[in-house]
């Protein structure tokens, strides 16, 4: 109908189609979940410190609180706005 072809899922029922494209993402995504809590807490002395993070800026000498993640945060705006590609 429409020309749109049946689709032959292997004699199994849509909800277990279903069932299965639900828990193939969820499977995926538990796996990178422990694969990081491993990493994180074996790696404990190279993680780096929380605090740290977002007060440098790339290219620039000295401490600027969250100046990069107003920078990025301008970036994506400018991306999905009015401006080209996006939403």
């Amino acid at each position: 109908m429409f020309g749109v072809e049946e689709i032959d899922h292997l004699g199994a029922s849509y909800g277990k189609v279903d069932d299965v494209s639900f828990l193939s993402p969820c499977l995926t995504f538990s796996g990178f979940l422990a694969a990081y809590g491993f990493s994180r807490f074996k790696l404990l002395e190279t993680w780096p410190i929380a605090d740290e993070v977002f007060t440098h800026v790339p290219f620039f000498h000295g401490i600027h609180p969250m100046y990069y993640v107003a920078f990025m945060t301008i970036c994506f705006d400018y991306v999905i706005g009015d401006h080209g590609i996006g939403c």
